[in-house]
């Protein structure tokens, strides 16, 4: 068991790391700040549709590397079901499994939902508050709702990531260390690892140590609050990575599509306290420290 998500989790980064290697080999490091701008001339954030966008209208075909980044959990784990499982990894697409009714994995996409649009609102209402505007979901209640919606199921990391982060490693960690919990916190700590191969152009660039360590702690904690909470509502509908996606993909929209005048009125990303806060009532209010997991791999 250990053994399969070890192997899983050194292709993944070797993938990645691969990449990012590939990306300096070929001199095309100003693709990804080239597509920054573009993005930002366009009133667009990044998802998996607008960098496919851009790479067709700048013809830059490279940027798609960017999706063998985030896809390498997936393709790892992919190949390491590749003799036998990769059905069972595949049935983790399914909104609900494992003996989950219809009505208790609906209660909890509800749920899902709820929070996501509550805490949506409320980054719009301090952006209006400020005296400033946010189109890029668009400028309509109803365009936002559906871009929002759009966007938490291809967010590039959320879509790309989490059937080798929740639907291979998770269930195989909570069975082997005993507790969803510790499962959760293990995996939020190597997810954060896993990242370190895209901070390299940053690195040899010249960065201030502090403020880069600062923010490695902060993304320490949003990896593993976000692990807790995806845990859990994986956990709720019996293995699938929906919830997962949602809650990967629903609060990169919080932080690239709305969070720029909050974030700077706030001097933090404030998706992480929110993550946060939501984790901990997790903890505080239901069983999941327990090692009760609902299903197995």
């Amino acid at each position: 068991m250990k053994s399969a998500v070890l192997k899983f989790y050194l292709l993944a980064l070797a993938i990645a790391s691969a990449m990012v290697a590939l990306t300096y080999a070929m001199h095309a490091t100003t693709v990804i700040a080239d597509l920054v701008r573009w993005l930002q001339a366009h009133n667009r954030y990044a998802n998996i549709i607008n960098i496919a966008w851009y790479g067709i209208a700048a013809r830059q075909p490279m940027i798609l590397r960017v999706f063998f980044f985030a896809g390498a959990p997936t393709i790892a784990a992919l190949l390491v079901t590749a003799r036998s499982g990769t059905s069972d990894l595949l049935s983790t697409l399914r909104p609900w499994r494992g003996g989950v009714s219809q009505a208790s994995a609906g209660r909890t996409y509800a749920a899902i939902f709820a929070v996501y649009f509550a805490v949506l609102g409320g980054y719009y209402w301090i952006t209006a508050s400020a005296g400033k505007s946010n189109t890029v979901l668009g400028d309509s209640v109803v365009t936002i709702v559906l871009f929002a919606l759009l966007g938490a199921f291809v967010d590039e990391g959320g879509t790309l990531e989490e059937l080798g982060w929740r639907g291979f490693a998770f269930p195989r960690l909570q069975q082997s260390m005993g507790s969803p919990l510790w499962a959760s916190v293990f995996l939020g700590v190597i997810w954060t690892a896993w990242h370190l191969p895209r901070e390299v152009p940053a690195l040899v660039a010249g960065v201030d140590w502090s403020q880069w360590l600062s923010n490695q702690a902060q993304f320490v904690l949003l990896c593993v609050a976000l692990s807790i909470v995806s845990g859990y509502l994986v956990n709720r509908t019996g293995g699938s990575v929906i919830p997962a996606i949602l809650v990967h993909g629903g609060s990169n929209v919080w932080s690239k599509a709305v969070g720029a005048v909050p974030n700077e009125m706030f001097h933090t990303d404030v998706r992480t306290v929110i993550v946060v806060a939501i984790a901990v009532l997790i903890l505080v209010f239901t069983n999941f420290r327990k090692p009760l997991p609902i299903y197995q791999p």
